[in-house]
This record gives C-alpha cells, structure tokens and sequence, in this order.
C-alpha cells in the first residue's frame, strides 16, 4: 500500500483523550501480591522423574521464566524444556485469589496453558 493511498480503517485517531469515571473500585496491591515477588527470576531446573515398575525415569531439563505483567497485579510464568524424549513448553498466569482490595484468602489463583511435543 502506498503512502498516499485513502485507507484509513485501523488508524488510530485518539488515545487517553479526556478524563473518565467509574464507579468500580480502583485495585490495589498489598501484601498478597507482594508475596508473589519471591518468584520473579529465572530458573534452570535439572532432575528426573520418579520410576515406577512400568515406566523408567526419563531426565527433565526445563527454563521457567517469572515476571510481573504490567501493573503488577499478575505474575506471567514461561516455561519450556524437555522431559525424557518430549518438548514441553506452556504459559501460566499467577493471580492472588479473591478480591485484589478486600482482604480475603491469601492463597493464588493459576491460569495454566501448556503445550507438549514429541
């Protein structure tokens, strides 16, 4: 397409013009959240599974990545690696559990996408 062609649809024409409102509570990070810190880094994880009398122990070599998603409220999980002769990736999504504000259950909530291949 050409810099002087007439097609305008998906050009953003405004962002963050004026002030809104609404009547939602803003959330707020607290302790909970702060807990969650103790993830954030990298690892290499090195090990093996378990034999039992039917399968043998494979090795399991895997990179899982932490990181704070924007605002702080989410910890975004990566992680990827092989076990035994299979490629296993998958992200997750870490989340405290109940209301970001109110003071409830201090445990975390997960959202887990994984992704294996031989």
């Amino acid at each position: 397409m050409s810099e002087s062609s007439t097609y305008t649809r998906g050009r953003v024409v405004k962002v963050a013009a004026g002030l809104e409102s609404t009547d939602r509570h803003v959330p707020v990070r607290d302790l909970r959240h702060e807990a969650l810190g103790v993830l954030i880094g990298k690892w290499i994880n090195e090990g093996h599974t378990v034999a039992t009398p039917e399968v043998p122990s494979v090795p399991i070599l895997t990179s899982d990545v932490y990181e704070w998603a924007p605002g702080g409220f989410f910890v975004v999980h990566s992680a990827y690696g092989r076990i035994g002769d299979s490629s296993v990736g998958g992200v997750e999504i870490i989340a405290v559990a109940g209301d970001a504000y109110s003071g409830s259950t201090p445990s975390a909530r997960r959202c887990t996408t994984s992704v294996v291949t031989s």
